[in-house]
């Protein structure tokens, strides 16, 4: 954590951990039924990143993505419940981009830009015939470089996004 003293420890089923490496201290969060608005989606958390303002987005493994205010303690959950379009809440990846856009891996069904504004959400499949659409539909990760480029990194190789033309230049080992 680039904010607090904080190492963010993500698993697999057993939710998030902050380790806080000057006081030695564990804060466990994990999905809590009696409380689901107000907890973390889901136990099952694949991705951990932060918004460049002290909160966190997390990429859950079924259902959806999860912001965290960190000031309050309170995640907000965005999912297929209450973004318009979205294909799938099991996402392997999550990257903030901007105030209202954030780009989600899913484990099998593409790519999604979530627009937090107008909380709808833009896909982007791998299709047979179109060279110029994703890799394949299990993205891993996403990064974003110096140059504004959106690089997406498939099991089936890596593609540079154009956000203006939505269009993917791929690059795979031959």
């Amino acid at each position: 954590d680039r904010f607090d003293d904080i190492v963010w420890i993500a698993s697999e089923k057993n939710g998030i951990d902050a380790y806080n490496y000057k006081t030695r201290i564990f804060t466990h969060y994990e999905h809590d039924f009696s409380m689901q608005n107000n907890s973390l989606a889901a136990n099952g958390v694949t991705h951990i990143t932060d918004d460049g303002k002290g909160n966190l987005w997390l990429a859950t493994y079924m259902s959806g993505i999860d912001f965290f205010d960190k000031k309050t303690g309170q995640f907000t959950h965005y999912n297929q419940s209450n973004i318009e379009g979205l294909v799938s809440n099991y996402n392997w990846y999550v990257m903030p981009d901007s105030e209202s856009k954030i780009y989600v891996g899913h484990v099998t069904d593409g790519l999604s830009i979530i627009d937090l504004n107008t909380k709808t959400a833009l896909n982007f499949k791998h299709r047979e015939a179109d060279p110029n659409s994703l890799p394949d539909n299990t993205v891993t990760c996403i990064f974003k470089d110096s140059q504004k480029r959106i690089w997406v990194g498939t099991r089936n190789g890596l593609a540079l996004f154009d956000p203006e033309t939505q269009r993917f230049t791929n690059f795979k080992h031959n």
